[in-house]
C-alpha cells in the first residue's frame, strides 16, 4: 500500500461524492426532517390543547365522511362533541363513547370553511377505523420530508449551486413554526406542500434541458389538490409564474400559464363552485384572505385596524354594505 494507491482512492471518493452529492444531499434532508417531525410528534401526541375551534369541525365532516360518506354535519353531534371538549379542555378524538348515538348528517357546514381537510381525513378514517386525529398527524410527517427534498431539487434548479440549496433546505427544515404546522392536524401545511410542488415543476419546466409538459402537468395536479384543502393559495399559481416572464422566452411562459389554470379550472374552480351553490346558493365563498388586512391591527395604527374577524365583518358591512356570507370573500 503506497502513497498513490492512497491518493486514488482519495480521488475515487471525490469522483464518487461529487457524482452522487445530490443524492446524498437529497438522502440527509429526508432523514433529518423526518427525525425532527417524528421527535415532535411524540413530544406533543398527548398535548391536545390546541386550536379545538378549527380542528374539531375537521373531525366532524371526516366522521360523517367516513360513517355515511357525507359532506354534511349534524348540529346536535357537534354539540356533544363540543360539550366534551368544553368539559375535559382537550381535543377529544371522534372514538368517544356515544358518537353512534345520533340522526344522519342533514345540514351543510358553515360558509366560514372548506371541507375538503376533513373529507382526507375521513378517507384515512375508511382505511384505519381508528377514528383519531393522529392518523393524519402520522401522514403529514412522512409527506414533509419528501416535499423538503422536492424543495432542495428546485432551489439547485433555480441557484445552479447545490450547497447553497441544501442550506436553504436545512434551515427550512429547522424553521420551527413550520414544524408546528405540519405535525398538528391543521390543513394550512398543505399550502406549503402545493406551493412547493408548483415550485419544482417550473424548475423541472424551464430550467432542464429534458423539462416537458408533463411536469407542469402533475405539479398543477398536485396544486390543485392542495388548493382544496387551502384555496387561497390559488394566488401563488399568479405570483410564481410571473417573474419567468422576465427571464424566459414569453410564449412558453405563456404556455405553461395555460395548462395550469386549465387544470385549476378543470379540477379546482367548477367543482368548487358548483358545491358553493349547492351548499350556499352562491358561487364564489372564501375561508380566508383578509388576514394581510386586519393583520396590521397586530400593532397601533392611525386607521383603528383591530386583529379581529368579526370586526372586519362590521367594517365591511358599516361602512362598504358588503355583505356575501364572509368577510374574506367581501
Amino acid at each position: 500500500f503506497t502513497l498513490e494507491d492512497l491518493m486514488d482512492g482519495i480521488n475515487l471518493f471525490r469522483f464518487g461524492y461529487s457524482k452522487y452529492k445530490k443524492i446524498i444531499y437529497s438522502i440527509l434532508l429526508f432523514i433529518i426532517s423526518l427525525t425532527i417531525n417524528l421527535a415532535f410528534l411524540c413530544l406533543n401526541l398527548e398535548n391536545r390543547n390546541y386550536l379545538n375551534g378549527i380542528v374539531m369541525p375537521i373531525g366532524e365532516i371526516a366522521y360523517n365522511f367516513c360513517k355515511y360518506t357525507s359532506v354534511k354535519i349534524n348540529p346536535q353531534h357537534s354539540n356533544f362533541i363540543s360539550n366534551i371538549v368544553k368539559e375535559k379542555e382537550e381535543l377529544v378524538d371522534y372514538d368517544y363513547p356515544g358518537m353512534e348515538n345520533f340522526d344522519l348528517p342533514s345540514k351543510f357546514r358553515g360558509i366560514h370553511d372548506t371541507i375538503a381537510y376533513g373529507v382526507l381525513l375521513g378517507i384515512i378514517w375508511k382505511l384505519t377505523r381508528s377514528f383519531k386525529f393522529r392518523d393524519i398527524q402520522v401522514l403529514q410527517t412522512i409527506i414533509f420530508p419528501f416535499i423538503i427534498v422536492l424543495f432542495f431539487l428546485a432551489i439547485c434548479l433555480f441557484l445552479n449551486n447545490m450547497n447553497l440549496a441544501f442550506l436553504s433546505a436545512f434551515l427550512l427544515t429547522l424553521l420551527k413554526p413550520l414544524i408546528f404546522l405540519n405535525v398538528y392536524p391543521l390543513r394550512d401545511i398543505w399550502a406549503f406542500y402545493g406551493i412547493v410542488g408548483l415550485l419544482f415543476g417550473l424548475a423541472y419546466f424551464f430550467f432542464r434541458k429534458d423539462g416537458n409538459y408533463i411536469y407542469l402537468l402533475i405539479s398543477g395536479l398536485w396544486f390543485a389538490l392542495c388548493q382544496w384543502i387551502r384555496p387561497p393559495i390559488f394566488f401563488t399559481l399568479i405570483f410564481l409564474l410571473l417573474p419567468f416572464l422576465f427571464f424566459q422566452n414569453k410564449i412558453k411562459v405563456l404556455k405553461s400559464f395555460l395548462l395550469l389554470f386549465l387544470i385549476n379550472i378543470l379540477l379546482f374552480w367548477i367543482p368548487f363552485m358548483a358545491y358553493n351553490k349547492k351548499a350556499y346558493d352562491r358561487y364564489f365563498v372564501s375561508p380566508t384572505g383578509h388576514a394581510l388586512f386586519h393583520g396590521l391591527g397586530e400593532l397601533p395604527s392611525k386607521w383603528g385596524i383591530k386583529l379581529d374577524d368579526e370586526w372586519a365583518g362590521r367594517l365591511l358591512k358599516e361602512k362598504y354594505n358588503l355583505d356575501y356570507g364572509t368577510p374574506e370573500c367581501d
